[in-house]
């Protein structure tokens, strides 16, 4: 992969995530936007606010009745 393929990887990894921050202040609740920004987080090495993301999406699960699901969230941990 040539220098340029990597800056343009990085920029658009930046983009995505800007695009799931604002779906998120638009739409705090949706527990599996929290859980898409976690998995991007943790693939750019950011894992501390990746955990925090993914506590967030299995606290909304399991508000939501989705008890299962937040397990499966916090495994990712």
């Amino acid at each position: 992969m040539s220098i340029l393929d990597k800056f343009k990887k990085a920029f658009s990894q930046k983009d995505e995530l800007k695009e799931l921050r604002e779906k998120i202040k638009t739409n705090p609740e949706n527990p599996s936007l929290h859980q898409r920004l976690a998995e991007r987080l943790v693939k750019r090495g950011e894992y501390s606010e990746a955990i925090n993301e993914y506590y967030t999406a299995a606290s909304l699960f399991d508000k939501s009745g989705f008890g299962l699901k937040a397990i499966a969230v916090l495994r990712q941990c």
